[in-house]
């Protein structure tokens, strides 16, 4: 498998325990990377995940407007045609108000 190299230039510090820097240098020694880029690869897919996982409620929501948005317009748009009568104020008789009775 051909190794691909990604150019970093942004630097982060990170400080570590004692204990992550050795975990961290086993793994990478292991993978035959630094220690830094094991670091750079496991923080890019950290935010790749987090960035799915938080982007999937608002894609749920996108997606179900998307689909009730023409049925919502239609009812709105007939809605709009219904004309309601309401009794005219004119229409009505004499009305009394007891004031001081």
């Amino acid at each position: 498998m051909p190794i691909i190299q990604i150019p970093r230039s942004h630097q982060l510090k990170v400080t570590l325990t004692p204990e992550m820097h050795a975990r961290l240098s086993g793994l990478a020694e292991r993978f035959g990377q630094t220690p830094a880029t094991l670091a750079s690869v496991a923080l890019g897919h950290y935010v790749t995940t987090q960035e799915a996982t938080l982007g999937a409620p608002q894609k749920m929501v996108d997606t179900m407007l998307s689909q009730l948005m023409p049925q919502i317009q239609a009812q709105i748009e007939q809605a709009s045609e219904v004309q309601l009568e309401l009794p005219s104020l004119e229409n009505r008789g004499p009305t009394s108000v007891g004031v001081g009775s």
